[in-house]
């Protein structure tokens, strides 16, 4: 695994989002600084929700420069942006009306309900914004990711003989986006809870970021926090979320951290 790797660990769900908040604020400024744009993926999630709500408030509102950000998503499930399961309308609801960031740089994942042409809409989107060099895919200033008690990450689910408990979440298909390269940067995925159709960031984009910031909390995430991070032969997708020229930051609260030793909060 990367040597880039931090791990902090903090007292509770609180401080996990407020600790969240402060390294997203820092990121962006930093980010604009040296290149004049801040090119942010998001996850959803109940997890995230509270580190979100904090940008939309004082002091954190004041400390992103919001014209200089672009948003985008990991990953997305294909329902409207008014359900619950909306991983765009929960963010909408939570931070993006709630922020000065210009429409057209607030750049959800296109609803196609079967997930092929919307892979086909997202890589473009991605292409047009990004232009990276060649086939490379894009780099994201940062990506902010979280866990599944199984260990998917983004929408991209483990094989059932690689899970923690029971049987997984192994989509039934795993759509390329039409004429992509040999190695999509978006994908259409079937699976996951709710069980539908999806579309998600492949490893080839996760693994191009400067930063990755995976959010984890609370004790069920315990048993797939210490075995992404103490088992080098795990087969989970979180595992394989290792860019090799990326910094790689763990932000966990106690609970989630409980099966690692030693346990001493940040």
């Amino acid at each position: 695994m990367n040597t880039n790797r931090k791990i902090i660990i903090v007292e509770n769900a609180a401080a996990l989002a407020q600790k969240g908040a402060e390294i997203f604020c820092s990121i962006a400024r930093q980010r604009v600084e040296k290149t004049g744009r801040f090119m942010a993926a998001l996850s959803g999630g109940s997890t995230p929700r509270p580190l979100y709500r904090l940008l939309g408030q004082p002091p954190y509102l004041a400390k992103v420069p919001w014209e200089a950000t672009h948003l985008f998503w990991a990953d997305e499930r294909m329902v409207p942006w008014e359900d619950p399961d909306s991983n765009f309308g929960a963010a909408r609801e939570d931070f993006i009306e709630k922020v000065p960031i210009p429409a057209g740089q607030v750049h959800p994942m296109p609803l196609d309900p079967a997930g092929a042409q919307g892979a086909a809409l997202y890589s473009r989107t991605l292409r047009d914004i990004f232009r990276p060099p060649g086939n490379r895919a894009p780099a994201f200033d940062l990506l902010l990711l979280g866990v599944g008690a199984d260990g998917h990450v983004a929408s991209l689910f483990p094989d059932p003989a690689d899970t923690l408990e029971g049987p997984g979440e192994r989509p039934d298909n795993f759509v390329a986006a039409p004429g992509s390269r040999p190695e999509p940067w978006v994908s259409g995925v079937c699976g996951g809870s709710p069980h539908t159709y999806r579309l998600t960031l492949t490893l080839p984009v996760l693994n191009r970021a400067r930063e990755i910031l995976f959010v984890v909390s609370g004790k069920s995430k315990a048993p797939v926090l210490e075995r992404t991070l103490n088992h080098p032969d795990a087969r989970l997708p979180a595992r394989q979320v290792d860019p090799p020229d990326g910094q790689v930051t763990w932000l966990v609260d106690k609970d989630a951290a409980s099966a690692l030793s030693p346990i001493a909060a940040t």
